[in-house]
């Protein structure tokens, strides 16, 4: 699967994702400090899922309606850090073919899906 990690995303993430040899373009390393509405951009050209842990996303998307391949809204708090790897680990593997498309809201004991808005 191809994924893209917003500078926000835990690199924990990134690096249990890329250790399932999935494709990850983390943004922290490539592109530091852009800006919401390129990564979204970046993501869609690429048909990449967007894995982010800033909400600022869902107004971009919902809001405003700007498009996106399907994002993964990680809100699992920092006290809570070491259960990112295990959650996105069963996201992925149970759900990965649901994740385009789709806002995906991932805690530490629920995942939400919904449909991205019409463009």
């Amino acid at each position: 699967m191809l994924f893209l990690a917003d500078e926000s995303c835990d690199s924990l993430i990134v690096r249990t994702l890329r250790h399932l040899n999935h494709d990850v373009a983390y943004v922290a390393e490539l592109t530091p400090g852009e800006i919401d509405e390129n990564i979204l951009a970046r993501g869609l050209q690429e048909q990449r899922i967007l894995i982010t842990e800033d909400r600022d996303f869902c107004e971009l998307v919902f809001r405003d309606k700007k498009p996106t391949f399907g994002v993964i809204l990680v809100r699992i708090p920092a006290a809570h850090r070491l259960e990112k790897a295990p959650r996105i680990t069963t996201l992925v593997s149970t759900y990965g073919d649901q994740l385009a498309g789709a806002m995906t809201t991932l805690t530490p004991t629920n995942m939400k899906r919904r449909p991205l808005p019409e463009s």
